[in-house]
């Protein structure tokens, strides 16, 4: 009978390799995301430029080129226009922050139905399409998405909260195809960079 060599195994130079790749893969992936990360922050700053009202206490971005009008009248506090997709368009979308002094009190439980009923109210073939609770810059707040179908079809995001008999709206307004294609995310930036002060 033959003995068959066997092979030996260095388990000391095998771990050696194997921390040598994982250092490697933790330099690489570090890299990739620090790449990320500038390439994120260039694209960030290209497109989105900051708003800010220390009178009334907000900060937000908003996308670069709308334009912006402030101090208006009925409880408008500030409304940002985009410029028109086409000659066609008779609608500009919009984000607009608004506020409403209570008559009656109210939780913020309830007040997607009010706004429901007001939107209904004010808007023919209009449907809430979702609501639930959220949190922004610590208040609690509604989430609320309508949608509008008659001649133009539009969709409205709001977010509500309450700071004692005051509402204040963040609202997006535009057309369906719009909000679709590019408005809601947008809007998710514009509400993720969003910052009350009060």
């Amino acid at each position: 009978m033959f003995d068959t060599p066997k092979k030996t195994i260095n388990f000391a130079q095998t771990v050696n390799q194997v921390s040598q790749v994982a250092q490697n893969a933790k330099r690489f992936l570090l890299s990739a995301l620090v790449l990320m990360i500038v390439g994120m922050t260039i694209f960030f700053f290209g497109y989105f430029t900051k708003y800010e009202n220390r009178t009334d206490g907000w900060s937000l971005y908003y996308p670069r080129g709308w334009e912006v009008k402030e101090e208006l009248d009925a409880g408008g506090i500030v409304v940002f226009l985009a410029k028109k997709q086409s000659p066609l368009d008779f609608f500009q979308d919009n984000i607009s922050i608004t506020y409403t002094k209570m008559r009656t009190p109210i939780t913020i439980e309830e007040y997607p139905e009010l706004t429901k009923k007001q939107m209904t109210e004010t808007l023919s073939d209009v449907r809430a399409s979702d609501a639930s609770m959220v949190n922004i810059s610590g208040h609690r707040a509604a989430k609320m998405i309508f949608q509008a179908a008659g001649d133009i079809k539009l969709t409205f995001v709001v977010y509500a909260f309450l700071v004692d008999d005051v509402a204040y709206n963040i609202t997006y307004a535009g057309m369906t195809e719009h909000y679709e294609k590019s408005g809601r995310y947008i809007f998710d930036i514009v509400m993720a960079t969003l910052r009350v002060m009060f």
